[in-house]
């Protein structure tokens, strides 16, 4: 990733340090054996050079006083401080310090190989904490989108165990899931709290809120999340075992996915949430709101199918009444028809005794 690639520049940046120190020590032992004028000259480029290119420690430096084992004891030094430091960084320690670098010359290095490898740190520390963001996000994900998965079937058990689990990943200290239901005596959508959770115990309250009503009604219409760092006294009280204490922070989020919006989440903390995290929320909120629509759907389709079932019992069932009224009709018919014949019958053996005692 980033950071190994930042690494790997530093063992670059190493080779080149010692790849211009060695040649300045080959050239100063060199030029050692010439003239005293020379060498003082030449002492007075390795204090410059070391100054402007290696470090630039703030002080002035009298050469005519400053002697040539000094200066080139100097120049070590630094070298071996920025070597040290290299190597620091590159197993990891990212909080380093580099000798002889502070508050009063770090403006004077910008542009020399010490107060470049201090840029790099921080350049390697603010990746390294920005993968480590990305990796805490992403896991969380991962993490409530199974646990989504397990409890697609309940959304009772699924509020409960998303809240509880929410609460924790990030350090928060209470929590409360608001869904989006019809009331049913005013039949108007509100906002019921299904699930909250302080201080690793559930808690089973009930509270009812209208679209509009408080913070959390407010960012339900605005479908925006709601961040509260000055907290009303009558807000929220979050119970501890120092006793009750108002929360720092609040965060009120929407749970909202493709502009269809089930509920809101509310968090508070006794520290303030940082924006990953607010990130992080919000893409929870989303993950919700997309279960919460599924869990609508599936329960909607049952309730068709069931219905549509039970509407194919109930016609089998009259279909079975019909022929059964059928068979009983078809049965009285014939034995209409069966005592029919047995009146003609009757009927023309009496017109046959008639005609015979007439005759």
């Amino acid at each position: 990733g980033s950071y190994q690639r930042i690494s790997n520049i530093s063992f670059i940046s190493l080779l080149l340090l010692l790849i211009l120190g060695i040649p300045v020590l080959v050239l100063v032992i060199l030029r050692m054996r010439r003239s005293d004028q020379r060498i003082t000259r030449l002492f007075n480029e390795v204090a410059d050079s070391n100054k402007k290119y290696i470090l630039d420690t703030g002080n002035t430096i009298d050469l005519k006083t400053f002697n040539g084992a000094e200066i080139i004891n100097n120049l070590v030094d630094n070298l071996k401080n920025a070597s040290s430091f290299i190597k620091s960084i590159t197993t990891g320690d990212l909080d380093t310090s580099f000798n002889e670098i502070n508050n009063s010359n770090i403006d004077l290095n910008r542009e020399t190989i010490s107060g470049e490898l201090i840029a790099m740190r921080d350049q390697m520390a603010t990746v390294k904490e920005d993968e480590k963001k990305r990796f805490w996000i992403t896991e969380g994900l991962s993490k409530f989108a199974e646990l989504v998965r397990v409890n697609q079937d309940s959304l009772e058990n699924l509020s409960q165990a998303l809240i509880s689990e929410i609460v924790n990943y990030t350090q928060s200290n209470q929590g409360g899931l608001f869904l989006l239901k019809k009331d049913e005596e005013s039949k108007e959508e509100v906002l019921e709290l299904a699930s909250c959770y302080a201080y690793e115990r559930q808690k089973f309250l009930k509270k009812i809120i209208k679209p509009g009503e408080g913070v959390l009604g407010q960012a339900f219409l605005e479908q925006e999340t709601i961040r509260l760092k000055e907290i009303p006294d009558d807000y929220i009280n979050i119970t501890s075992g120092l006793g009750q204490a108002l929360p720092k922070n609040v965060l009120v989020v929407p749970l909202k996915s493709n502009d269809r919006i089930e509920g809101v989440l509310e968090v508070a903390a006794f520290r303030e949430f940082d924006d990953f995290e607010i990130d992080f929320l919000e893409k929870f909120g989303e993950i919700v709101a997309s279960s919460i629509i599924n869990a609508k759907t599936v329960s909607i389709t049952n309730e068709l199918l069931e219905s549509a079932q039970q509407n194919q019992e109930e016609m089998r069932a009259q279909e079975e009444e019909m022929r059964q009224n059928m068979e009983e009709l078809q049965a009285t018919q014939e034995e209409m028809e069966r005592k029919e014949k047995e009146y003609v019958q009757i009927i023309e053996e009496l017109k046959a005794q008639v005609e015979s005692s007439e005759t």
